[in-house]
Parts: C-alpha cells; sequence; structure tokens
C-alpha cells in the first residue's frame, strides 16, 4: 500500500516538488521524473479573481521538469527539482499576421527541499521545508521572465490517509520571499481512486493568496507579459491520472484551471510525465 500511495502523490503534482506529500520514501529509495508542462497560446490574464486583462502579444509557456526524491531514512525524504523554461511571446500586427517573436530558453526557479514524517498511524502527517533559489533569467529586451527574481522559504505540514484503492490529502502552508516579493499563504487538498488496478484518477483543489506585502517595482516591459509579477494569485482545480507499467515504471498526465486568480493565465495547463522508481522494495 505505501509503495502505490507514493506513486501517486509525488507522481501527479502539477509541479512536482510543490505536492508536498504527506508520505516519505523508504531508507534509500530513490524516485525519480521527467515531466512536461504547456500554458497556452495565451492572450489574456485573470486580473483580481474573475476580472480579464488582454495582452498585447500572445504568449506560450512550455516547461521541461527534472524531479527526483530520495529517502534519507524511513522518516525523512530529500527532493531537488531542475526546471528548464521554454517562453515564447509573438506579436501580430492588425491584419492578425505575425510579426515579431521573441523566445527566452533558460533555467527556472531551482527548488530544493525535505520533508519528515511527524506520526503515521491510523493518518499521516508530515512537515516539508522547500527553497527556491533565484536562478530564473530576464531579459530586458523583451520582457520574458524564466522565474522569480527571489528566494523562496517555504514550511508547511501535510495530513494524509490512504488504503490500497483510495487516498486523500491536505497541505498549508507559506511561502516567505526575499528582494521585496509578498509572501503568500497556499492550501491544497486532493483524493484519489484506483481503477483496473493499475489506473489512478486524483481530482485535487489548490489555493494560494498574497499577503500583499511586498513594494517591489517590476520594469514596465514585465507588466506587459506579467510572467512571474508580484501578488500572483490562484483558485483553481485540477484532475490528474496515474497509469502504473510496472512496479517501478509510470505514466501521468495532468489539467489544471483556474476558478479565479491574479495575474496568471485564462487557459488551462497539460502535464505528462514519466516516473521511475530505482531500488524498489517490496511492500511488507
Amino acid at each position: 500500500m505505501k509503495k502505490t500511495l507514493l506513486f501517486i502523490i509525488i507522481s501527479l503534482s502539477i509541479t512536482a516538488i510543490k505536492a508536498q506529500s504527506a508520505w516519505t520514501l523508504a531508507k534509500d529509495e530513490l524516485y525519480s521524473q521527467l515531466n512536461f508542462t504547456n500554458i497556452g497560446p495565451y492572450n489574456r490574464l485573470f486580473v483580481d479573481g474573475d476580472k480579464t486583462a488582454e495582452l498585447l502579444s500572445t504568449l506560450t509557456d512550455r516547461t521541461y521538469q527534472v524531479f527526483a526524491e530520495y529517502g534519507l531514512t524511513d522518516k525523512t525524504t530529500l527532493s531537488v527539482s531542475i526546471p528548464f523554461k521554454s517562453i515564447k511571446n509573438e506579436y501580430f500586427d492588425g491584419l492578425g499576421d505575425l510579426s515579431a517573436t521573441d523566445q527566452e530558453d533558460a533555467l527556472g526557479n531551482l527548488t530544493f527541499g525535505v520533508r519528515h514524517n511527524l506520526y503515521n498511524r491510523s493518518f499521516v502527517v508530515s512537515g516539508s521545508l522547500y527553497a527556491e533559489a533565484k536562478t530564473g533569467t530576464y531579459d530586458s529586451s523583451t520582457g520574458i521572465a524564466t522565474g522569480l527574481d527571489a528566494w523562496s522559504i517555504i514550511p508547511s505540514i501535510s495530513l494524509g490517509k490512504g488504503t490500497n484503492n483510495f487516498f486523500a490529502q491536505a497541505n498549508v502552508g507559506v511561502a516567505l520571499r526575499t528582494n521585496d516579493y509578498s509572501h503568500s499563504f497556499q492550501a491544497n487538498g486532493e483524493a484519489g481512486y484506483k481503477f483496473f488496478d493499475t489506473a489512478w484518477l486524483i481530482a485535487r483543489l489548490d489555493y494560494i493568496t498574497s499577503f500583499k506585502n511586498g513594494d517591489v517595482i517590476l520594469p514596465l516591459i514585465q507588466s506587459y507579459t506579467a510572467l512571474y509579477a508580484n501578488d500572483q494569485e490562484y483558485a483553481g482545480y485540477s484532475f490528474k491520472t496515474i497509469v502504473e507499467l510496472t512496479d517501478q515504471l509510470g505514466i501521468t498526465a495532468a489539467t489544471a484551471s483556474a476558478f479565479s486568480a491574479n495575474l496568471l493565465p485564462r487557459k488551462a495547463s497539460l502535464s505528462f510525465g514519466l516516473y521511475y522508481k530505482f531500488d524498489t522494495k517490496k511492500d511488507q
């Protein structure tokens, strides 16, 4: 049961490192995943909840991500996420013809984390601490950013419960940011059910709200793209699937959309992944 729950929780995050699962890996287990996420093309943003802002151009945001976790002990898991961003910005003339294209291919915010199990009996409780590094880039000539121009420290706590065919978990935390960016509160919950012995369907809710305590002034041209702007907020949902091809290998797919948001695309995201678990230990 534990092995199956780990596959579900870790594999199927929209941004894998931020799943912040309540479950930890067994000692010396190593989990890896390759993930691709696409948003766009889009030319509209959510603003102040359900309002809409039109962009002057059309953006396509793609992320290629390598994610890995390692069981340092049975109760402590280390993780790393390496996102590579490919962002394209297209401009069209009054006749609808493409007139110019800007593109930036660079690292996003590298993320490192540690998760520790605090309680594991009738349900599971774990605490996590993640650090997002200031490794994104910004092109002053195009306004394209591939990450926040700040360090982020994200402590959180998770609670989970599961059986062979069902699991549910919830997570709450805060993101504390440098460089005058606002801090934020984040919470999520998800539940999954297993079909046909190898396939899972998972539903998830996410909520992020800004404390609006930052006064960073971003370049005017960056406001035209709103990429990694300050005070971004999100209330949304996602559906995910996982297919276990073997005990160690599987594929994932997910789509996410928002009920309301601030300075984020009015466009659903699509994600696909491939995971592999090394040195898998058999359930006792």
